[in-house]
């Protein structure tokens, strides 16, 4: 924030939501075709222009594909049948913990949720 942060004196307090990915299931809950997943570009790209690299927000277009891949294939569960299985809250929190692991720091998803306190945000 001290780099890129708003410094008008006037400045307005953006607090709410942003969406980091979606994942589409039928009414059944069962994901969807491939690809059932999406990342936003701006969930991937603010911590890197937070640490400064804005160079590589060129790069999004390259690390997109290869991301929702691996997210779609963390949603996809099946039962011992082979039969595919509907989205529960375990994988919901699996897929969480995957953007933690893929160096989105807690402080950042702390902002973009527009969480006042820490602990909400926290895993």
């Amino acid at each position: 924030v001290e780099t890129y942060g708003d410094t008008r004196a006037e400045r307005f307090g953006a607090r709410g939501e942003a969406v980091l990915a979606t994942i589409m299931v039928d009414r059944n809950g069962l994901p969807v075709e491939e690809p059932t997943a999406s990342i936003s570009s701006f969930a991937w790209g603010v911590p890197k222009a937070l640490a400064g690299d804005l160079n590589i927000l060129g790069d999004w277009q390259t690390a997109e594909r290869p991301l929702v891949g691996e997210l779609d294939r963390l949603v996809r569960r099946q039962n011992a049948e082979g039969e595919p299985t509907a989205l529960d809250q375990a994988t919901i929190h699996r897929a969480y913990e995957w953007m933690f692991d893929r160096g989105t720091d807690i402080r950042t998803i702390q902002a973009l949720f527009g969480h006042e306190k820490l602990e909400t945000t926290s895993r």
